[in-house]
């Protein structure tokens, strides 16, 4: 009795959660040309064209974890330019960056939202290296200790350095490769409380809230 009790139980939450079940179609554009994203608490659905940005920046407290965007179009005509990320083989921001001295490209890992591309160079048997920085722990800062180079979708190249996280504020430099057109400027991550990343374009020059 209590084995067909049990059974007509099992039977009744599995009706109860086929009848639970929605289905939602998401459209991600043209040749997978966008991203969407889907709130649970609202059911809105929000989508963006995958270049729309480029780095993503953790903003969790303690958080220093930055993210490449590897997002790229399928289509069958051929391959699409992707955005690619190198570590320099020199950590001076002024020394001018050879693309032909570039090694092996950097990619997000695949254990863990709270390390990037721009963290997976870091030594795993020091807790205080970011990768791209170094925790010193004196002063309570991630002082930026490494150069990147980066090819952008549209063929252009950038060197980078993530200068240092201080009370939550990423300050990040880049350029190109000769060392022209420098860049400096700030993401604080207070001003994106409410986003688990800040999303950033080198094609605006601007960061803005992941959905």
């Amino acid at each position: 009795m209590k084995k067909l009790s049990f059974l007509f139980c099992s039977l009744l939450a599995g009706l109860f959660t086929a009848q639970a079940q929605e289905y939602l179609e998401v459209s991600f554009g043209t040749s997978y040309s966008n991203m969407a994203f889907f709130s649970l608490d609202d059911g809105e659905t929000t989508t963006m064209a995958n270049t729309s940005w480029d780095l993503a920046f953790v903003t969790a407290p303690g958080g220093a974890g930055i993210h490449l965007n590897e997002a790229a179009k399928s289509v069958m005509a051929g391959p699409i330019p992707e955005l690619r990320l190198w570590l320099a083989p020199t950590d001076d921001f002024t020394a001018t960056i050879d693309p032909a001295d570039l090694t092996d490209s950097l990619y997000n890992t695949e254990i863990s939202w709270e390390d990037g591309a721009f963290n997976s160079v870091k030594d795993p048997g020091n807790p205080d290296d970011y990768g791209w920085g170094l925790y010193d722990s004196g002063s309570g800062v991630i002082e930026g200790n490494r150069v990147f180079a980066l090819q952008l979708r549209d063929g252009a190249w950038k060197k980078l350095q993530i200068l240092a996280l201080i009370d939550g504020v990423y300050t990040l430099k880049y350029a190109d490769l000769d060392g022209a057109n420098e860049v400096t400027g700030d993401i604080d991550k207070a001003d994106y409380a409410d986003t688990p990343l800040v999303l950033f374009s080198f094609t605006t020059g601007q960061a803005f809230a992941a959905p």
